[in-house]
């Protein structure tokens, strides 16, 4: 399965696609940011399509908007995948701190 989304915002310049996968983290910083929330959105996105086996994509440059796309290869009925937590959120953010 392959899902892509596009935008004609702002863009993001490359030298920052894979930072903007990270947790807390946000382009667009200060007290006249333009856009509200914490950081997580990506974080978590990239977290639970890897926990599938699938990947997330960013293209585009700054000024012309950008592409996320996700990919997620199809399950055979023979392999087993264990997306439960036994201890809250630790399957979304391993080996970081635990919430």
């Amino acid at each position: 399965m392959i899902i892509s989304i596009t935008d004609e915002g702002f863009g993001i310049p490359e030298r920052n696609h894979k930072k903007v996968f990270d947790r807390f983290v946000q382009l667009d910083t200060g007290i006249r940011k333009r856009h509200k929330g914490h950081g997580l959105g990506l974080s978590i996105t990239k977290a639970l399509i890897e926990m599938l086996d699938g990947t997330v994509t960013l293209t585009g440059a700054e000024g012309k908007g950008c592409v996320f796309t996700a990919s997620i290869a199809e399950l055979g009925t023979d392999r087993a995948v264990d997306v439960t937590s036994g201890n809250g959120n630790e399957f979304i953010f391993e080996g970081g701190t635990r919430f």
